[in-house]
């Protein structure tokens, strides 16, 4: 009886410091394994908000095309309406020409185009990529106060495959709400 106590008394001790661990070799490899989660959550955070960003408040489909509003802002001191686009094409890359856009609010105003500031007017669009285009719409003067929904929103616009020309379509979209800053 006494040897076998003994004997899982050595056997005891032997495993309680038998294990030869180095500690510095362990906190580098946590200090890595903190970093990369750190870097994660930052990435994590960063996909959410363009998620966000990206939400669509009206979305249509037509011509194998998806168009998503994301953002109507107007600015008081311009009297000007910002409408931001996604437009996505769902089959082989095409070019992609907005013909006319107008908008019409609430009041029955239709604004002037301000061709000026508009960002990616006529674009290569790839399969599965969403491109963003802005329109801008100018005020000349609001009548009582600026309005805060547009009615409606119209894009005719055309569409090739290479240099195939003549494919036409037209997208309305209704009852956009302007956030004015």
């Amino acid at each position: 009886m006494r040897k076998t106590i003994l004997l899982l008394g050595l056997l005891g001790l032997n495993f309680a410091f038998g294990q030869n661990v180095n500690c510095d070799k362990l906190k580098v490899e946590n200090n890595t394994l903190k970093t990369a989660n750190s870097n994660l959550n930052e990435e994590n955070i960063y996909l959410k908000k363009v998620l966000d960003i990206n939400k669509a408040l009206k979305e249509v489909s037509a011509d194998d095309f998806d168009f998503k509003i994301t953002k109507v802002e107007g600015n008081l001191k311009t009297k000007e309406v910002f409408i931001t686009i996604l437009s996505e094409n769902k089959i082989e890359n095409r070019n992609f020409s907005p013909r006319t856009v107008e908008i019409v609010d609430i009041e029955g105003n239709i604004p002037k185009i301000n061709y000026e500031k508009l960002v990616n007017f006529h674009v290569e669009l790839a399969k599965n990529v969403p491109t963003k285009s802005v329109y801008v719409f100018k005020y000349d003067n609001f009548d009582n106060e600026p309005p805060r929904i547009i009615k409606i929103f119209k894009l005719a616009y055309e569409h090739n495959l290479e240099f195939k020309i003549g494919n036409f379509g037209q997208i309305e979209m209704k009852d956009l709400n302007i956030n004015w800053k």
